[in-house]
């Protein structure tokens, strides 16, 4: 099976568990832990297919990850205000959104707008479609890490500026589909 960004060195730092199907849990210790070992990686992004309530802990992690020049990627949260979401809105924290129409968005905040479906691995080998923003999120980590490998002197603000325009062109082929 192949990816997006199937070239790409990743870690796989597992903070949650599988509650109910497609339903993780996590807690201010396990994110606190795997955002550290993050850290010491220091990898140019971050994928965070995750979101929840704000922790002053887990802000300062990110916080430093974005200092140590990491792109944070994480899944939007539609149930929370930005006052209260984790991740904080910040630059250099991306939103994912899965979804095939605009998004109105604060100026606080960087909306990419992504696929919202995907195939995946199920168990018993076998594959399911999975749906929802934290299946937005790795796709568009994954195109910021092709970004990257294309414009390897290109700024955070530069990636994001492109992963916009690939999102706005996305939206428009699909409104063009639908007609």
């Amino acid at each position: 099976m192949r990816g997006i960004a199937d070239e790409a060195q990743t870690h796989l730092l597992r903070a949650c568990w599988e509650h109910n199907r497609g339903k993780g849990i996590c807690s201010t210790r396990t994110l606190s832990k795997a955002l550290n070992a993050a850290i010491d990686l220091r990898p140019d992004i971050v994928n965070l297919s995750l979101s929840g309530v704000r922790d002053p802990l887990l802000d300062r992690l990110v916080g430093i990850l974005i200092r140590n020049g990491s792109l944070v990627i994480a899944a939007y949260d539609e149930d929370r205000s930005p006052e209260r979401r984790f991740p904080a809105a910040r630059p250099g924290v991306i939103y994912a959104v899965g979804s095939i129409q605009p998004m109105a968005a604060n100026d606080s905040m960087t909306v990419v707008i992504a696929p919202r479906s995907a195939i995946s691995t199920a168990p018993m080998a076998s594959y399911d479609v999975v749906t929802g923003h934290s299946i937005a999120a790795p796709i568009v980590a994954a195109m910021a890490a092709c970004l990257m490998h294309r414009y390897p002197e290109a700024t955070h603000d530069e990636i994001i500026a492109r992963l916009l325009n690939w999102s706005d062109r996305m939206l428009e082929q699909q409104a063009m589909t639908r007609r």
